[in-house]
Protein backbone atom coordinates (compact mmCIF):
# COMPACT_ATOMS: atom_id res chain seq x y z
CA UNK A 1 0.00 0.00 0.00
CA UNK A 2 1.26 3.48 -0.82
CA UNK A 3 2.50 5.67 2.03
CA UNK A 4 -0.02 8.49 1.47
CA UNK A 5 -2.92 6.00 1.53
CA UNK A 6 -1.69 4.68 4.89
CA UNK A 7 -1.44 8.24 6.25
CA UNK A 8 -5.02 8.87 5.14
CA UNK A 9 -6.28 5.67 6.77
CA UNK A 10 -4.50 6.38 10.07
CA UNK A 11 -4.98 10.17 10.25
CA UNK A 12 -7.50 9.92 13.13
CA UNK A 13 -5.27 7.75 15.31
CA UNK A 14 -3.73 9.73 18.17
CA UNK A 15 0.06 9.77 17.89
CA UNK A 16 3.23 11.67 18.77
CA UNK A 17 5.03 10.25 15.72
CA UNK A 18 5.74 12.91 13.07
CA UNK A 19 5.45 12.10 9.38
CA UNK A 20 9.24 11.80 8.98
CA UNK A 21 9.27 8.92 11.45
CA UNK A 22 6.18 7.33 9.94
CA UNK A 23 8.20 7.14 6.70
CA UNK A 24 10.89 5.18 8.57
CA UNK A 25 8.30 2.74 9.96
CA UNK A 26 6.81 2.37 6.47
CA UNK A 27 10.19 1.79 4.83
CA UNK A 28 11.38 -0.91 7.21
CA UNK A 29 8.02 -2.66 7.59
CA UNK A 30 7.73 -2.93 3.80
CA UNK A 31 11.09 -4.79 3.77
CA UNK A 32 9.98 -7.53 6.18
CA UNK A 33 9.93 -10.84 4.26
CA UNK A 34 6.89 -13.02 3.56
CA UNK A 35 5.53 -14.63 6.76
CA UNK A 36 7.73 -12.30 8.81
CA UNK A 37 7.13 -10.97 12.31
CA UNK A 38 7.10 -7.38 13.51
CA UNK A 39 7.03 -6.58 17.24
CA UNK A 40 5.95 -3.13 18.42
CA UNK A 41 6.66 -2.39 22.09
CA UNK A 42 4.38 0.43 23.28
CA UNK A 43 1.00 0.30 21.55
CA UNK A 44 -0.72 3.44 22.88
CA UNK A 45 -3.45 4.17 20.29
CA UNK A 46 -1.80 1.89 17.71
CA UNK A 47 -0.60 4.34 15.07
CA UNK A 48 2.84 2.75 14.68
CA UNK A 49 1.44 -0.79 14.64
CA UNK A 50 -1.14 0.17 12.00
CA UNK A 51 1.43 1.87 9.78
CA UNK A 52 3.74 -1.14 9.94
CA UNK A 53 0.86 -3.59 9.36
CA UNK A 54 -0.46 -1.70 6.34
CA UNK A 55 3.04 -1.21 4.90
CA UNK A 56 4.08 -4.85 5.24
CA UNK A 57 3.23 -7.85 3.09
CA UNK A 58 -0.13 -9.54 3.70
CA UNK A 59 1.49 -12.58 5.32
CA UNK A 60 3.46 -10.53 7.89
CA UNK A 61 2.11 -10.55 11.45
CA UNK A 62 2.42 -7.58 13.83
CA UNK A 63 2.46 -8.09 17.58
CA UNK A 64 2.01 -4.98 19.71
CA UNK A 65 2.54 -4.86 23.46
CA UNK A 66 1.23 -2.45 26.09
CA UNK A 67 0.08 -2.77 29.71
CA UNK A 68 -2.97 -0.60 28.91
CA UNK A 69 -5.66 -1.88 26.58
CA UNK A 70 -6.70 1.20 24.60
CA UNK A 71 -10.28 1.06 23.31
CA UNK A 72 -9.43 3.46 20.48
CA UNK A 73 -6.73 1.01 19.32
CA UNK A 74 -9.14 -1.92 19.44
CA UNK A 75 -11.83 0.00 17.52
CA UNK A 76 -9.45 1.27 14.84
CA UNK A 77 -7.88 -2.19 14.40
CA UNK A 78 -11.35 -3.54 13.63
CA UNK A 79 -12.20 -0.57 11.36
CA UNK A 80 -8.98 -1.09 9.36
CA UNK A 81 -9.66 -4.82 8.99
CA UNK A 82 -6.49 -5.78 10.85
CA UNK A 83 -7.89 -8.22 13.43
CA UNK A 84 -6.01 -11.17 11.89
CA UNK A 85 -2.80 -9.22 11.25
CA UNK A 86 -2.28 -7.02 14.34
CA UNK A 87 -2.22 -8.93 17.63
CA UNK A 88 -2.39 -7.15 20.98
CA UNK A 89 -0.56 -8.45 24.05
CA UNK A 90 -1.80 -6.82 27.28
CA UNK A 91 1.12 -6.52 29.68
CA UNK A 92 4.58 -5.12 30.08
CA UNK A 93 7.24 -6.03 27.56
CA UNK A 94 9.18 -7.75 30.38
CA UNK A 95 6.18 -10.01 31.08
CA UNK A 96 5.24 -10.59 27.43
CA UNK A 97 8.72 -11.79 26.45
CA UNK A 98 8.43 -14.69 28.92
CA UNK A 99 5.91 -16.39 26.58
CA UNK A 100 7.60 -15.37 23.32
CA UNK A 101 9.35 -17.89 21.08
CA UNK A 102 9.27 -16.62 17.49
CA UNK A 103 12.07 -15.08 15.44
CA UNK A 104 11.54 -11.33 14.87
CA UNK A 105 12.22 -9.57 11.55
CA UNK A 106 11.58 -6.00 12.75
CA UNK A 107 11.51 -4.74 16.33
CA UNK A 108 10.22 -1.26 17.21
CA UNK A 109 10.95 -0.18 20.80
CA UNK A 110 8.77 2.69 22.01
CA UNK A 111 7.79 1.58 25.51
CA UNK A 112 9.02 2.84 28.86
CA UNK A 113 11.87 5.29 28.19
CA UNK A 114 14.08 4.98 31.27
CA UNK A 115 17.49 3.55 30.29
CA UNK A 116 16.96 0.34 32.30
CA UNK A 117 13.72 -0.43 30.45
CA UNK A 118 15.17 0.39 27.04
CA UNK A 119 18.10 -1.90 27.79
CA UNK A 120 15.73 -4.62 29.05
CA UNK A 121 13.79 -4.41 25.78
CA UNK A 122 16.97 -4.58 23.70
CA UNK A 123 18.28 -7.58 25.68
CA UNK A 124 15.01 -9.47 26.18
CA UNK A 125 13.49 -8.98 22.74
CA UNK A 126 16.73 -8.51 20.82
CA UNK A 127 17.69 -12.14 21.34
CA UNK A 128 14.71 -13.07 19.12
CA UNK A 129 15.65 -10.62 16.36
CA UNK A 130 17.24 -12.35 13.39
CA UNK A 131 20.89 -11.47 12.81
CA UNK A 132 21.12 -8.52 10.42
CA UNK A 133 17.50 -7.50 11.02
CA UNK A 134 16.44 -4.01 12.04
CA UNK A 135 15.71 -2.70 15.51
CA UNK A 136 14.12 0.76 15.65
CA UNK A 137 14.25 2.77 18.88
CA UNK A 138 11.91 5.74 19.20
CA UNK A 139 12.40 9.11 20.92
CA UNK A 140 16.15 9.18 20.37
CA UNK A 141 16.42 12.93 20.96
CA UNK A 142 13.61 13.51 23.49
CA UNK A 143 15.28 11.49 26.20
CA UNK A 144 18.78 12.89 25.97
CA UNK A 145 21.31 10.14 25.65
CA UNK A 146 19.14 7.42 27.28
CA UNK A 147 18.64 5.50 24.04
CA UNK A 148 22.31 5.66 23.05
CA UNK A 149 23.40 4.59 26.56
CA UNK A 150 21.03 1.62 26.42
CA UNK A 151 22.37 0.61 22.99
CA UNK A 152 25.96 0.85 24.26
CA UNK A 153 25.30 -1.09 27.48
CA UNK A 154 23.04 -3.83 26.12
CA UNK A 155 24.24 -7.42 25.88
CA UNK A 156 22.56 -7.82 22.49
CA UNK A 157 24.80 -5.89 20.13
CA UNK A 158 23.28 -3.36 17.76
CA UNK A 159 25.01 -1.16 15.21
CA UNK A 160 23.61 2.36 14.88
CA UNK A 161 22.93 3.09 11.19
CA UNK A 162 21.07 6.42 11.17
CA UNK A 163 18.77 8.68 13.21
CA UNK A 164 16.23 10.41 10.96
CA UNK A 165 14.21 12.95 12.90
CA UNK A 166 11.19 15.19 12.88
CA UNK A 167 9.55 17.61 15.27
CA UNK A 168 6.62 17.20 17.63
CA UNK A 169 5.39 20.10 19.77
CA UNK A 170 8.59 22.06 19.18
CA UNK A 171 10.71 19.11 20.27
CA UNK A 172 13.10 17.17 18.08
CA UNK A 173 12.28 13.47 18.01
CA UNK A 174 13.97 10.67 16.13
CA UNK A 175 14.10 6.95 15.50
CA UNK A 176 17.44 5.23 15.94
CA UNK A 177 17.83 2.72 13.13
CA UNK A 178 20.05 -0.16 14.18
CA UNK A 179 20.99 -3.58 12.85
CA UNK A 180 21.47 -6.62 15.05
CA UNK A 181 25.06 -7.84 14.82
Amino acid sequence: MQFQKILDLTKNVLTTVPVEEKKVLYKYASKVPENGVIVDIGTAAGNSAFIMALASKDSVQVWTIDPIENQNFLDKRTELGLLKKVHFIAGTSNDAVLDWGRPIDLLFIDGEHAPKFIMDDINNWGKFVRKGSTVLLHDYFWYGDYVQKAIDMAEVKLKLIDVPFGYFRDGKVGIAITKKL
